[in-house]
């Protein structure tokens, strides 16, 4: 029989050798045709450059390689499982001899019954095979690494939440008190007006007594509750000659700072002339015994501002209070009542009046809407009802002031209510020598 026949051709003859039935390379290619099938491209079958296998994920975490998963290397597995294979190789080498040795045994297997038995008895390291075993102790030192990591996990989750609930306390505890710190400075009395202190600035007509009830009412209060603005919007409607308040908030100590601007009146008005003219005659007697008593000068009733009519009786007005901008003097009867266009007319006649150059100007009587007075110093001028052509009659006065101021004397007031012509009134005891005309023969 040639040693290349399959073993199982014919049963073994008394004094043959037997055949080897622990030949295994047709399984070292199986595995080798694994391992290779198992690789990346571009590696080898024996190499450890491959990609590792599957993980759990405690082993993704941890880094400890995990029991229950076959090792990446494959060529350990496979070593040890050829070791496992000699060995049970031997045992039924053994088990043979000895079943040759006896005549009277059982029957003995054919070669591919004992090469089945050897291949299921063999685990098989690849896809779809049985998975390698680790040693117990491996598997109690994977657990006890296991244990550990899982230990000083849970200690670092413990030293999380105590440091999280430690820094929730301390917020909480800042927060208390930061608020006992602004209820302190909330009620702190530097805060509270005691005392009606205040300041008045920019204010002529206004005294500070008449301030001084809009502010008591805010004693005793926190300075920062206090609506400055609806203060301010108060004091404006009760005095008609403020344009604007402005009121401030001020510690140490603390008050109130109230600015007032205050409408500029351009005329004083008075219920009669305050300076009036006395006609002297040349009969007439100057001495002081004979004299009339002097009248108390007249006081204003009222200031005129460019669209308005401010009455002065609740104010403590005093002259000298606009002495840098002299005030013009209007004659007119009280509770009299005027359109903002003609008071704006009658503040650029007299604007126009105070600047005509040789006359100067002293009041203006404006009682009668329709014989509207220019009161100069040299003479009274009559100008008449305020319409579209009293700016052009008015200029007329210009040309008229050489005859003005020769006939001086003997002119009682010029009038310049007609479109078309100028009027000078005579004084009634007046002679002017007037001279006579000319003789003609026949």
């Amino acid at each position: 029989m040639s040693q290349f026949q399959p073993p199982d051709a014919l049963p073994p003859q008394a004094g043959e050798a037997l055949p080897d039935l622990s030949w295994t390379e047709w399984l070292d290619g199986w595995e080798e045709d694994d391992l290779e099938r198992s690789q990346p491209p571009g590696t080898q079958a024996g190499s450890s450059e491959g990609k590792p296998g599957p993980q759990s994920i405690f082993s993704k975490r941890s880094g400890i390689q995990d029991p229950l998963i076959r090792p990446d290397n494959r060529a350990e597995a496979r070593n040890e499982n050829d070791a496992s294979a000699e060995a049970w190789a031997k045992e039924g080498a053994a088990s043979r001899e000895s079943s040759l040795s006896m005549p009277s045994g059982p029957p003995v297997a054919s070669a591919s019954e004992l090469a089945d038995q050897l291949t299921e008895r063999t685990p098989h390291p690849g896809k779809g095979g049985a998975r390698a075993v680790k040693p117990k102790r491996h598997l109690e030192r994977a657990r006890r690494r296991q244990k550990n990591y899982l230990e000083e996990r849970r200690d670092k989750k413990r030293q999380r939440v105590l440091f999280q609930r430690v820094r929730v306390i301390l917020k909480l505890c800042l927060a208390v008190a930061l608020c006992f710190v602004l209820w302190q400075v909330v009620r702190s009395p530097l805060w509270l007006l005691d005392q009606p202190r205040f300041t008045l600035s920019d204010a002529h007509l206004i005294q500070p007594q008449q301030i001084a009830p809009w502010v008591q009412r805010q004693v005793d209060r926190p300075i920062y509750v206090i609506d400055t603005g609806k203060m301010a919007h108060k004091i404006e409607k009760n005095f008609d000659i403020v344009n604007r308040v402005v009121v401030r908030r001020q510690l140490f100590p603390s008050r109130l700072s109230i600015t007032v601007q205050e409408m500029q009146p351009w005329a004083e008005i008075y219920a009669v002339d305050p300076s009036p003219r006395k006609a002297v005659r040349e009969n007439e007697p100057t001495d002081a015994t004979h004299m009339a008593p002097v009248r108390p000068q007249p006081k204003p009733y009222a200031l005129l501002v460019p669209d308005a009519i401010i009455s002065l009786r609740p104010y403590h007005y005093q002259p000298e209070i606009y002495a840098r901008h002299p005030l013009e003097k209007i004659i007119l009867q009280p509770r009299t009542v005027f359109s903002k266009a003609y008071l704006t007319q009658l503040q650029s006649l007299v604007w126009q009046a105070r600047h005509i150059e040789g006359l100067h100007l002293q009041s203006v009587d404006v009682r009668h809407p329709k014989r509207v007075i220019f009161n100069f110093e040299e003479l009274p001028v009559m100008l008449g009802q305020l319409n579209g052509s009293a700016e052009e009659r008015l200029a007329r006065l210009v040309h008229l002031i050489p005859k003005i101021q020769e006939f001086r004397e003997d002119m009682e007031s010029v009038d310049l209510q007609w479109e078309e012509q100028v009027t000078f009134h005579q004084k009634p005891y007046a002679k002017l020598d007037l001279p006579k005309p000319e003789q003609t023969q026949g």
